[in-house]
């Protein structure tokens, strides 16, 4: 774990042990407050701090506290619709009480969390002999900011496994020696390793596709492919490597969980924002625009099920995923919290690990299945509908920041041509090209489209129309450098492309009618050029 981290978890231990001897004394004099002077809606809040101390106290460490908290809340959750106690179940609550103050010991155990979340070595192990593919792959890994370690289908992978302890490994399932294989099932099958296995092969049968699912492998591609779409798949799988992280927005009414949560998941590269009134959370939603919710079951004002039932009801919410973590660890109850809008359902104290890994793979496997819906099939870009959306909610957000922003059109010259001389299919590959490029060029945080046809879209946020302009002006160039090939003959292809920007144009509308426009021009001045919106330059 990294110094800071470290530094920063013990700041939170160290005031959460300064605190408790005071929750302790004010759970004591609440209980005897409520004892002399009975009322039904205090008890339910004392329930509530009970179940709260109950998920924190396990977290950070108090093990015999929280268990003993936690036998006091299943007695009063039992009790919190009744609208009086008995004198047998009052003597019963102070008993357990006594034990809550007699279980209180220094901390049992502290956080620790392995450097595999937080240190991501960027290094790829590609295992292969195809010299070209490796080539074109090895450059557009490093743009990505991988480092590309390859060996042979012959060479021995166990010496180069533990030397260079990659992040990934890269494989051609079809070639890799039988030592290969064996190394691969022992260290998949036998030792379950984490690092994701991805396989290639230029046959994509039911057997060779067994052969790869039997040793690991969290992905299959088929070759001949665009490196772009391996690239892709590297992000998602390895968290640490360079990309839009996944944003998580944490409800949960303790302060110190959901500081102690949201560190965690910042410290593994996450997003990570937390409210503690539930109440509060459809506004930070439109601000926050999360990938994630992580959220307490048990909450005033609201419960964690209220507020799924809430969001469910809501179409731009229904897809987004739900993790709630709670303290409650009667299955049916978390069937039902599942029945009702979640995803998952995590019990308090958690390993941080594990919270780890469901977060992302929860996120992951959302931004997957929303890929089917927003991203166009033959580009891997968004869709028109999506890009428009996203540039919308993008306006929005440079607005409440007060930062620039700004948008692009890029259309491919000649491409009915292209289509003419060349065939349909080697169009398509054209638009393949250009979407592969336009990812590796710009930056992760841009958005980028297929508006339409040969045309595509980039919204970049917090970029001046200066900054804008060099970065689609250097790509302009290095696309029209490079050399499509075609039954044996070469040729080159250019873009034109027409910039407008956010604050000067206020709306979704004008940006891209702005844009539009300045393509035009750029067109009519004899294309292969970019023109910004109401100034050429």
């Amino acid at each position: 774990m990294k110094a800071e981290v470290k530094e920063k978890l013990q700041a939170l231990y160290t005031e959460y042990a300064r605190s408790l001897p005071d929750k302790l004394q004010s759970i004591k004099a609440e209980w005897l407050n409520l004892k002399a002077h009975w009322d039904k809606n205090r008890f339910q809040d004392f329930h509530r701090t009970l179940h709260s101390l109950c998920g924190s106290a396990g977290t950070y460490g108090y093990d015999s506290l929280s268990k003993a908290a936690r036998k006091i809340e299943i007695f009063l959750k039992s009790k919190t619709d009744q609208e009086f106690l008995s004198r047998e179940e009052i003597d019963e609550i102070s008993s357990l009480l006594d034990n809550l103050e007699a279980s209180f010991k220094p901390a049992q155990s502290q956080t620790t969390i392995s450097e595999d979340f937080f240190t991501g070595n960027g290094k790829i192990l590609l295992v292969d002999n195809d010299k070209r593919f490796i080539q074109e792959l090895n450059s557009n890994l490093q743009e990505s900011g991988y480092q590309v370690h390859v060996i042979s289908c012959e060479e021995n992978i166990r010496q180069a496994f533990f030397e260079i302890s990659p992040a990934a490994l890269i494989v051609d399932v079809e070639n890799i020696s039988q030592s290969t294989a064996d190394f691969l099932f022992e260290i998949y099958n036998k030792e379950k390793l984490s690092t994701p296995l991805f396989c290639m092969a230029y046959s994509a049968d039911i057997l060779t596709r067994l052969k790869a699912i039997r040793l690991g492998s969290s992905a299959f591609f088929q070759k001949p492919m665009e490196s772009i779409y391996l690239t892709r798949k590297l992000d998602q799988f390895c968290a640490s490597m360079p990309g839009e992280p996944y944003r998580v927005l944490i409800i949960d009414d303790s302060l110190s969980l959901a500081e102690y949560y949201a560190l965690i998941l910042k410290e593994a590269g996450l997003i990570a924002r937390y409210i503690t009134n539930p109440l509060l959370l459809i506004e930070t939603l439109e601000d926050f625009q999360p990938d994630l919710l992580l959220m307490d079951l048990y909450m005033p004002e609201c419960s964690g099920l209220e507020l799924a039932i809430v969001l469910r009801q809501e179409p731009q919410y229904t897809r987004l995923p739900i993790i709630f973590l709670s303290t409650e660890d009667d299955r049916l109850k978390q069937l039902s919290a599942l029945n009702l809008g979640g995803d998952d359902f995590l019990v308090k104290p958690i390993v941080p690990q594990h919270l780890i890994k469901t977060v992302f793979s929860r996120a992951k496997r959302a931004e997957i299945l929303n890929s089917f819906m927003t991203k166009d099939s033959l580009s891997g870009l968004y869709n028109h509908t999506n890009i428009l959306q996203r540039l919308d909610l993008e306006i929005a957000r440079a607005g409440r920041q007060n930062e620039q922003l700004s948008f692009i059109m890029v259309d491919i010259d000649h491409f009915k041509l292209i289509n003419d001389n060349y065939g349909h299919p080697t169009g398509d590959n054209v638009i393949r090209k250009i979407s592969s490029m336009l990812l590796l060029c710009f930056r992760k945080t841009d958005i980028i489209g297929r508006y339409g046809g040969e045309e595509f879209a980039v919204v970049m946020p917090n970029t001046s129309p200066e900054d804008a302009f060099r970065v689609i002006e250097n790509f302009r160039i290095k696309f029209s450098r490079f050399s499509f090939q075609c039954n044996g003959q070469t040729f080159s292809v250019t873009i034109s492309a027409g910039l407008s920007s956010f604050p000067a144009i206020q709306d979704v509308s004008s940006l891209v009618s702005a844009a539009d426009q300045a393509l035009y021009e750029a067109k009519n001045h004899g294309r292969n050029q970019v023109i910004i919106a109401d100034c050429g330059i």
